[in-house]
């Protein structure tokens, strides 16, 4: 199983789905990127955190206080731990885990989900000036996940997984 087939797993969402192939491939609009477009930006510091720091993939999915608080609830709900690193890093880890294949599309659902809510986040606060809460983000991609796994529970990859599932699904 490869990076691919982590990102355009069935249980994301395609909307996760494409998002998280964007973060991945760094084509993602951010400021920083915006700025090298030729692109006039107001602001180019991150507006999810107080950090200060430019807006670029790395910080937006790795040292963004905002996306960091969302990572520490979903790897203490799962019991799983990632490493603090780029997106594509993190798929890497997840990839080389000895871990069934439908564990391995969980978790890379449960990244879908973070990297899609920070960029919403992130642009429901430049334009629409809505804040939304690590907590609400959470919250919404707990739901989205197991709800998602409830489509695949006759599904035989979803039996024989049940020593991980059970656990998001309470």
């Amino acid at each position: 199983m490869g990076i691919t087939d982590l990102i355009w797993n069935a249980i994301s969402l395609p909307k996760q789905r494409f998002i998280l192939w964007l973060a991945v491939h760094s084509k993602l609009l951010t400021k920083e990127r915006l700025i090298k477009m030729n692109i006039p930006v107001d602001e180019v510091v991150c507006c999810l955190c107080d950090k200060k720091d430019l807006e670029i993939n790395h910080h937006l999915f790795v040292t963004c206080s905002w996306f960091c608080e969302v990572r520490n609830e979903m790897m203490q709900w799962t019991g799983i731990k990632l490493p603090a690193v780029g997106i594509k890093q993190v798929l890497e880890v997840v990839k080389n885990r000895h871990w069934r294949k439908f564990v391995k599309e969980i978790v890379a659902a449960l990244i879908s989900g973070m990297v899609y809510y920070a960029w919403r986040a992130r642009n429901w606060r430049l334009f629409k000036k809505i804040n939304i809460s690590p907590s609400d983000a959470v919250a919404r991609i707990k739901y989205e996940v197991v709800a998602r796994i409830d489509i695949f529970k006759l599904a035989q990859k979803f039996i024989r997984s049940r020593s991980f599932h059970p656990r998001l699904c309470v």
